[in-house]
């Protein structure tokens, strides 16, 4: 719906960027942290996708 009317929904993180499924962990996402950044594999497609940490510090 957010698509059609152009609104952000606010569920970006929720949903593979590639294939569209919905992430649920662990049956189908890979959830990692490490270097300021969270790391989400889906393992249907493959696809990575990097967010960075809100609280990590800089330097």
């Amino acid at each position: 719906m957010g698509e059609r009317h152009k609104v952000r929904t606010g569920h970006k993180r929720e949903y593979c960027s590639n294939c569209l499924s919905f992430f649920v962990p662990p049956k189908n996402v890979r959830v990692r942290t490490g270097r300021g950044r969270v790391s989400m594999t889906c393992k249907e497609c493959g696809t990575v996708q990097r967010y960075p940490l809100a609280y990590a510090r800089k330097g």
